[in-house]
């Protein structure tokens, strides 16, 4: 990061670091790299959640990184008692002058001693809400925040009592900080959200967001105009405020005069899990327009209204019926889109009225939410939905997504946005037990291929299945006729790979075609032909070939999606001659809160690979 010529004390490179428990992943850190030389000072900015406490336990040996390598002084950190490290770590904490028996109230409202307990409370309430706080959290002690938290409660205390912060004692230390240095030659990482006091100590800074480097540069390129966006708007958000870093001459309120450093802090980043003080801010990609590829945007992601949740995305798949829309072939996308139609994530927040679940509950994403009041609905065919909104848009016609003044349409649910705005009907709450990464898979692929064997076609043991397509719908469909008891149960597809996912998944034959030949390829395979066909892919001529390999009596169950507009060619004679049924499918024609409980349950005993 330094050209100049000492030798390197610090270096990070493509470290990452995740933390598992047993209801998510968490990736702090994600491929950060980065060096600094012996005497000079990195400052590491970023909001709350970015990443930096990780990084400083790393750099201090507290912890090794899950993939990657940290040196200091060319060796793993480790804690060596009576040394001086290399490297430092220093903390700007405002917090640290919070007791942490005292309450929030006590704490903070200690400065207004003079006035009432009423006057106290309106206004230690008032401050907290300026920085972020939910002012019902007024009893809490310190110990039940985080470190961003506390950070914003130091910085309400410092509002009550007229002062920007404590900077007097703030420049004092600075300036030890600096002497000792000097003195002893050691390397700083100093951690702040005060970017006047990372400008005036830093010769480097380092910009993290999500776990992930957004920028790094020299202090003095990084403050005359950073390159990336997001450290552009964190300069930009304190335009307000003075940021020439400059140390000031004031008065310390005891009638001595002392240097001062102008504080110019980060803004609190809003809790993800508490839009009470409105909608969140996240990152996204956002398809645009068909052959252009996706970049990722800041999105607004509006607070639920009634009857909605906001969920939390731990895992998302890629749908195929997504690449339609990229490809051109389904007409008809409203764009701009966040695309993906299979999730499965954490419940953060509820709107009113809701009953189906509650913050904290792990729920499967369905892209099919239903009203519960229509004919359909009611006869307990909620796939069917007659009162389904417009594809994009919620009932009320509106998005829950918003870039500024443009509305950003929804692909379903859109899980390939880390926080989601979804209809109760469309998150079923599942175990917690259960691994979200697989969970994920129900929300779709896995319901739509299995429901189309279990639900759509009936399928019972002994009877033969051919399954024309075998991508993740169409493997799931190849699995839940074996688990059926359906003999034989033949794969087509002309892919060789994907035909060996179909014989581990329990396909006892396969067929590497396409095209008009396919139906003699499954009748000749099978013994004459199939009591049930179960299209995954998007071809007419695959449906046409899947009529053709029916025994009489038989069902061709359509899954997949031809492009629009396009139109089969059926001999009307041989369908009623031999008493054959063609079949469409949507969704697996199943009922989210039953169904997707119900192959959970398959998956658990071990019955059901996911």
């Amino acid at each position: 990061m330094s050209e100049r010529g000492q030798a390197v004390a610090v270096e990070l490179v493509d470290v990452t670091r995740v933390y598992h428990s047993s209801r998510t992943v968490v990736r702090a850190l994600d491929g950060v790299s980065f060096s600094l030389r012996a005497g000079e000072t990195l400052a590491v900015i970023g909001e709350s959640g970015s990443g930096k406490s990780t990084l400083t336990r790393l750099i201090a040996g507290l912890e090794r990184p899950t993939t990657g390598r940290v040196t200091v002084a060319g060796q793993t950190p480790r804690i060596r008692p009576g040394t001086v490290a290399t490297a430092q770590v220093v903390f700007q904490d405002p917090a640290g002058s919070l007791n942490p028996h005292r309450s929030i109230l006590k704490s903070v409202g200690e400065p207004l001693r003079k006035l009432d307990r009423a006057q106290r409370r309106a206004t230690v309430v008032e401050m907290l809400g300026r920085v972020g706080i939910d002012p019902a959290r007024i009893s809490d002690r310190p110990w039940r925040f985080s470190g961003g938290q506390l950070q914003r409660v130091a910085i309400a205390r410092a509002l009550v009592a007229r002062s920007a912060l404590d900077v007097s004692v703030q420049a004092q230390i600075l300036g030890l900080l600096r002497d000792l240095q000097q003195e002893i030659g050691f390397s700083c990482i100093f951690v702040t959200h005060d970017l006047a006091v990372a400008q005036v100590v830093a010769d480097h800074v380092l910009v993290l967001r999500h776990g992930q480097v957004r920028e790094a540069a020299d202090a003095e390129r990084f403050f005359s105009g950073p390159k990336d966006p997001y450290s552009r708007a964190l300069l930009e958000a304190m335009a307000s405020a003075p940021l020439d870093g400059r140390l000031q001459r004031g008065d310390n309120g005891n009638g001595h005069t002392v240097e001062r450093i102008s504080a110019t802090y980060l803004p609190p980043r809003k809790e993800q899990g508490d839009m009470s003080n409105g909608p969140w801010t996240v990152e996204a990609p956002v398809f645009r327009r068909v052959g252009v590829p996706m970049e990722m945007e800041e999105v607004t992601v509006v607070p639920p209204r009634a009857g909605e949740v906001a969920v939390r995305l731990v895992a998302s798949g890629v749908c195929h019926s997504c690449l339609h829309s990229i490809d051109g072939s389904l007409e008809g996308t409203p764009l701009p889109i966040i695309l993906g139609d299979e999730g499965a994530g954490v419940v953060v927040e509820v709107g009113e009225g809701v009953t189906m679940v509650e913050p904290g509950d792990h729920a499967v994403i369905s892209w099919a939410p239903s009203c519960g009041q229509c004919r359909e609905c009611l006869g307990g065919r909620p796939a069917r939905c007659t009162r389904k909104p417009t594809f994009g848009v919620f009932s009320d016609g509106e998005t829950r997504f918003r870039r500024g003044d443009e509305q950003i349409f929804h692909y379903g649910p859109a899980t390939h946005s880390p926080y989601v705005i979804l209809p109760q009907s469309a998150a079923i709450k599942i175990d917690k037990s259960v691994p979200l990464d697989r969970a994920a898979l129900v929300g779709c692929s896995l319901s739509t291929g299995a429901g189309a064997v279990f639900n759509t076609a009936g399928v019972t043991a002994g009877q033969s299945v051919a399954v024309v397509g075998c991508g993740g719908v169409g493997l799931n469909a190849v699995h839940a006729a074996y688990v059926a008891g359906a003999f034989p149960v033949i794969a087509v597809d002309p892919v060789e790979i994907k035909l060996d996912a179909a014989r581990r998944l329990g396909a006892s034959g396969t067929v590497s075609s396409s095209g008009e030949q396919m139906a003699e390829a499954i009748r000749s395979a099978s013994g004459g032909g199939v009591d049930v066909v179960i299209v995954a892919v998007g071809s007419t001529v695959a449906i046409e070939q899947g009529m053709l390999a029916l025994n009489p009596g038989g069902k061709c169950v359509v899954i997949g999606a031809p492009p629009t507009g396009a139109m089969l060619s059926i001999d009307p004679h041989s369908l009623r001659a031999k008493e054959t049924t063609l079949m469409g499918c949507s969704y697996g024609s199943c009922t989210p809160p039953v169904d997707f409980p119900r192959l959970i349950g398959l998956f658990q005993s071990g019955r059901f690979k996911i």
